[in-house]
This record gives C-alpha cells, sequence and structure tokens, in this order.
C-alpha cells in the first residue's frame, strides 16, 4: 500500500500535494515540516532552533517509518529524509530544468 505523504501549506508543490490527495484513495499523512524546513534554512548548526529540528525530523521521520508499505514524498525538498526510511519510498521531483 502506498501513502501519500501531504504537505500543509499555500506554495505550488504544496497546492499539488493536497490537490493530489483529494483524487486519491490511499492513506495520508498531513505534515506541515516542509514549512519548518522553509524557515530553519541557513541556521547556525549550533543554535536551539537547530537542535528543535533534528528532533522534528526525528519525529517525522518515526511517523514515515510506523507506515504500512511505501511512503510518497510529493517533493524533491523530503527527498532528505529518504536515507532513514526502513521502506521503500517514491519522490515526485518537479522542475529540473532552471
Amino acid at each position: 500500500m502506498i501513502s501519500l505523504v501531504v504537505t500543509e501549506g499555500s506554495g505550488a508543490m504544496d497546492i499539488y500535494s493536497q490537490k493530489l490527495a483529494e483524487k486519491l484513495d490511499v492513506p495520508k499523512v498531513y505534515t506541515d515540516i516542509y514549512q519548518g524546513i522553509a524557515k530553519r534554512f541557513n541556521i547556525s548548526w549550533l543554535s536551539r532552533n537547530a537542535l528543535r529540528a533534528i528532533a522534528e525530523d526525528r519525529s517525522f521521520v518515526k511517523i514515515l517509518n510506523n507506515l504500512n508499505g511505501i511512503a510518497h514524498l510529493p517533493n524533491q525538498h523530503l527527498g532528505r529524509y529518504g536515507n532513514f526510511l526502513k521502506a521503500p519510498y517514491i519522490i515526485t521531483v518537479h522542475d529540473l530544468i532552471r
């Protein structure tokens, strides 16, 4: 079984995952982890925010590892979690040409 990770937010990739979720009859995991990634971009590794980010990332990986089957990560920015997953996963990659 494939479970779709649905990112909450108002960006184009978030809206894509939300619209896809409306059409697919699969289990879904709703998360705002992508919003947190964007907000914490380029922070100091030794800051409290970095430690908080690591804890949130670990919790998210735990959620993904508890899914039954394959996780569908709806954008390439969530691919950073792939190496920590126990099961195979799918990543949708958007806009390779820039």
